[in-house]
């Protein structure tokens, strides 16, 4: 993390290492070092991470930038993406909520 002129930036890679594929019947199952999973039933289950910034005291985040240095593909072809599964969220009267109690901790698999 660098900081300049009241800007804080910070610099986030994922190796292709850090990742995981693995086949399934639905679709290809993603997983990643230091991320969890978390999406609507029906949406890719694709890893996530979230990102805690500490700022100087006194000041507050006006604004946040994100930018794609590099991507890399993981496979050689196309490829079905695993859904997120209703099995995975709590049915509310109106709609659908996320779970804590269903919630995936960090550096664990998601199904």
């Amino acid at each position: 993390m660098s900081e300049q002129k009241g800007n804080v930036k910070v610099r986030l890679f994922t190796s292709p290492r850090d990742v995981r594929l693995s086949e399934t019947p639905l679709g290809m199952r993603i997983t990643a070092n230091d991320c969890l999973i978390e999406a609507s039933p029906g949406e890719p289950a694709l890893p996530i991470r979230y990102v805690r910034v500490a700022l100087p005291e006194g000041t507050e985040a006006v604004r946040a930038k994100a930018r794609v240095l590099q991507t890399v593909s993981l496979t050689d072809r196309f490829t079905l993406i695993r859904p997120m599964l209703a099995s995975r969220i709590e049915r509310d009267v109106e709609s659908f909520e996320f779970s804590e109690e269903h919630a995936v901790p960090v550096n664990h698999e998601a199904y």
